[in-house]
């Protein structure tokens, strides 16, 4: 799709469009950037995902946070507005103008990409190419509200980022099934130095298939055990023996 785009602009000489792409393997990235000489957003399916899936297996009961945001039907979004109508204002003045929703920080151009900076400090004034994100209910509640009274502002200060002390313990993490997304999780995980992960994954695919997937897809960045158990959860003679090998 992407060439072709690319190739209809020069058959009819117009710029090339800015294009948003989602791909289901992060490791097809260069591929993408190299298919297509525009401007380009890629977004990573499977590694979006492995990371929400993790976040929630170090922190139980984020995922009513993330139906809460990442659900457009009910409840509160997130929102990334231009910075040209706030441009020269300080974050402090932007939120005390909007008091239906939540400043939480900026993205700023960073060569080809974004700094993100969230939280950023009450006094950081917003230029014109900054991208500020608000979470509220719904798009219109980011709007600047003349007809109500302002919030006091909030005064945020910079803060550090706290180095976490590594853990002794051993975060053990049972998987039932297999799909193509296993390989991007266990990669997820390999990237927590500071804990300790063993993952027993039970599926009917065979062990051996399921070890070269993920050798292939981590090479030898693979930090995290995987005992890998052939058993068919459906079968009650199965089921009991997974239950005796993990107890």
């Amino acid at each position: 799709a992407l060439l072709s785009i690319a190739a209809q602009a020069r058959q009819f000489r117009t710029p090339l469009p800015f294009v948003v792409a989602e791909i289901q393997d992060i490791r097809k990235h260069p591929v993408i950037e190299r298919a297509y000489p525009g401007a380009i957003e890629v977004v990573a399916g499977d590694a979006t995902i492995s990371r929400l899936m993790v976040q929630n297996i170090l922190h139980p009961g984020l995922s009513g946070v993330y139906n809460e945001l990442f659900s457009s039907v009910d409840g509160n979004e997130i929102y990334v507005r231009g910075g040209e109508s706030m441009a020269g204002q300080t974050l402090a003045e932007v939120a005390a103008q909007r008091p239906f929703a939540i400043l939480l920080g900026l993205l700023r151009k960073a060569g080809d990409g974004w700094s993100v900076q969230l939280p950023a400090t009450s006094d950081t004034r917003v230029e014109a190419s900054d991208r500020v994100v608000l979470l509220a209910r719904n798009y219109s509640d980011t709007d600047r509200q003349p007809k109500t009274t302002p919030l006091p502002a909030v005064e945020r200060t910079s803060t550090t980022p706290k180095t976490m002390a590594a853990e002794a313990r051993i975060h053990r993490i049972l998987l039932l099934g297999w799909n193509r997304r296993v390989p991007g999780m266990i990669a997820e995980l390999s990237c927590y130095r500071n804990r300790r992960f063993e993952v027993e994954v039970v599926s009917v695919v065979p062990a051996e298939e399921r070890r070269q997937d993920i050798d292939r897809y981590l090479g030898d960045q693979q930090t995290v055990p995987c005992r890998h158990i052939e058993a068919d959860l459906r079968v009650g003679n199965d089921s009991d023996e997974i239950l005796q090998i993990l107890c």
